[in-house]
């Protein structure tokens, strides 16, 4: 089989339709000539040269798609330029679907790779009521118990010692002290004011202890209340992709003439895909026609964008490079899973040998060593869950909360000034 190819092959120079998708095949363009092209599938196709002694031409697709077919059942894109035979071979990550395997022949898959969701940069929560997380709804309630319970035994223990005069000749002032009093004396020792309250020797053993509770208390929430202003939590705008078309936080978009517009298409509308699909049979004009448009509208921060992970991954690293910052991130759901296949003409009698080539270079290692020689880096790309941001001066927003608390004491306060003017004009 080897031979029969290297027979047909040697010395001739075959037309290589390619497009640029990094980290298979990246490519520097002139216009429509490609100047320069590197990548994974590079490695491929300088290795089926050298095994079976050809040259070749590269070129980019007329119009510049991947191939789907159309209402009159021909082909456009890469597939159609092979299926009509204006070139041998088509190079890129094509995902083999049925509809392309009546077309064309395709190799042996080289790769198998999820499709995944480009989102938005994880959205920054600003919480009005950030004052309240340092401490859970249970323990502001038993703090508020604590505070009643300690008040209401200082004032008993102080009224039980007016019946010990001889022993506390000064217990007399406690019995004016009421217990409204007591309450307010031991919420103002959470607000670090000073103590007022007559003391007995009871009185002073109890109130010391809760001092000491209260310094505690005090320090445990101002530590964890810093650290939570200081350090925002982030929180992707979907987590899968259930969450995005149920939710329905961000538009989606993919492709069109491509496989998975051919998935999403076709699938019962009853179905997860189906619904997906759906948004897009109502409103076709919210489909892409090139990756570039994709990632443009990510950054708009009103779609998430469906692809190939490597891709994905690609667009992220080149934006980070670019901005130094993380602007968007993937959702490593993993929805679906495609096979990629080189493009052949029908009956190519070269095929057999290229599958074995491929099995070779995989079986071989070298597909791994390439793959992590070109795959790209990110730390933008992280799991699903939340991450901590850097540490950051307090602003306005951070602040709003406790702005909001004050506001609302201030209107209280109004409020019972009023009252009380309306009810001394009663009186007098």
């Amino acid at each position: 089989m080897r031979k029969r190819a290297r027979k047909i092959l040697s010395g001739t120079t075959i037309t290589v339709a390619m497009k640029h998708r990094p980290p298979y095949i990246s490519l520097v363009k002139d216009g429509r000539k490609i100047v320069e092209a590197t990548g994974i599938l590079m490695r491929v196709l300088d290795s089926f040269a050298a095994t079976f002694n050809f040259t070749y031409r590269l070129k980019l697709p007329d119009d510049d798609q991947w191939g789907s077919i159309l209402d009159d059942g021909s082909w456009n894109g890469m597939v159609g330029e092979v299926h009509r035979k204006e070139v041998e071979m088509a190079l890129g990550p094509t995902s083999i679907t049925e509809a392309r395997e009546k077309a064309i022949d395709f190799t042996v898959p080289f790769d198998y790779e999820p499709w995944d969701i480009l989102i938005p940069e994880s959205i920054v929560s600003v919480d009005l009521t950030a004052y309240l997380f340092p401490f859970s709804g249970k323990v502001w309630s038993l703090m508020l118990v604590v505070l009643v319970v300690v008040g209401f035994l200082m004032w008993c223990l102080a009224r039980m010692s007016g019946e010990r005069r001889l022993l506390y000749p000064y217990v007399n002032s406690c019995e004016s002290y009421t217990l409204s009093n007591y309450l307010l004396d031991t919420y103002g020792n959470i607000m670090s004011q000073a103590v007022r309250q007559p003391h007995t020797p009871p009185v002073r053993v109890l109130s010391g202890f809760w001092l000491l509770f209260t310094v505690v208390a005090i320090a445990s929430y101002s530590s964890k209340l810093i650290s939570s202003l200081t350090v925002r939590v982030s929180e992707p705008p979907v987590k899968s992709l259930e969450h995005l078309v149920s939710s329905k936080k961000l538009l989606w978009t993919y492709l069109a003439n491509s496989a998975m517009e051919e998935v999403f298409k076709h699938s019962d509308p009853n179905t997860l895909f189906g619904r997906v699909g759906q948004l897009h049979k109502d409103r076709p004009g919210l489909l892409v026609y090139s990756f570039e448009e994709g990632v443009a509208a990510v950054r708009s921060k009103k779609f998430a964008y469906f692809e190939d992970n490597s891709w994905l991954e690609f667009a992220v690293a080149d934006d980070l490079a670019l901005h130094g910052e993380c602007r968007m991130t993937v959702v490593r759901d993993h929805f679906f899973s495609t096979r990629f296949g080189i493009i052949l003409q029908a009956g190519s009698p070269f095929r057999d040998a290229f599958t074995q080539e491929i099995l070779h270079i995989i079986q071989s290692g070298l597909m791994d060593a390439w793959k992590k020689e070109f795959w790209p880096k990110s730390h933008c790309i992280g799991g699903l869950h939340s991450r901590p941001q850097p540490l950051r001066a307090l602003n306005l927003l951070d602040l709003g909360g406790t702005m909001i608390l004050w506001l609302a004491g201030a209107t209280l306060a109004a409020l019972v000034f009023a009252a009380e003017i309306f009810f001394c004009a009663l009186r007098t």
